[in-house]
């Protein structure tokens, strides 16, 4: 349902579609379009991916690194995750925990409920958004309803998120630069 809405609301303010995305050199003429506020566009972009469980975020932060190189892409991809994250974990808050139980699996959210809510949940939080492929955008959710404080949930997932965003992004920047054996490299 959150997703939908966001969705419906990014496609009408930015004409951005998969398409446009899956061709790396069509997406960089178009955030690049905007000029100066390409960055920002871009940056929101990830924020919208990380409040829409199961868009991957590396696909995004490869493309970023593709249209500003690695260190700026690394920027822009760590803030835009930063802001996804902030604003599903206070929406959540907001909204409630039975909201947030209604778009989420029972046996996820207790599972994830309980793991947040002990004296280990920073060492979770760490694990869950170091390795790659887990479900990390539904627990910025999840968390919101849970004990855990803000400032240590964001603190503890974006230390754990800026290694796949380094690799993804230097990917993608080496993508762009047709250096596709040091793209195979990092993959690996």
């Amino acid at each position: 349902m959150i997703s939908a809405v966001l969705l419906i609301c990014l496609t009408k303010s930015l004409p951005v579609s998969l398409s446009v995305l899956a061709d790396f050199d069509r997406f960089r003429e178009y955030i690049l379009s905007f000029g100066n506020m390409g960055s920002f566009i871009y940056m929101l972009l990830q924020a919208f991916q990380v409040l829409t469980p199961g868009v991957p975020g590396e696909i995004i932060q490869t493309v970023g690194g593709y249209v500003f190189g690695t260190y700026l892409g690394i920027v822009l991809s760590t803030a835009g995750t930063i802001l996804g994250s902030l604003t599903a974990f206070f929406l959540a808050r907001l909204i409630g925990k039975a909201f947030v139980r209604k778009h989420v699996s029972n046996r996820m959210f207790e599972k994830m409920e309980t793991l947040l809510s002990n004296r280990k949940s920073v060492l979770f939080i760490f694990l869950i958004y170091l390795i790659p492929g887990l479900p990390k955008d539904t627990i910025n959710y999840i968390a919101g309803v849970t004990p855990v404080k803000p400032g240590t949930f964001l603190l503890t997932s974006t230390l754990a998120k800026l290694p796949g965003i380094f690799v993804t992004t230097y990917m993608g920047a080496h993508f762009h630069e047709k250096n596709y054996k040091t793209v195979v490299i990092a993959a690996i």
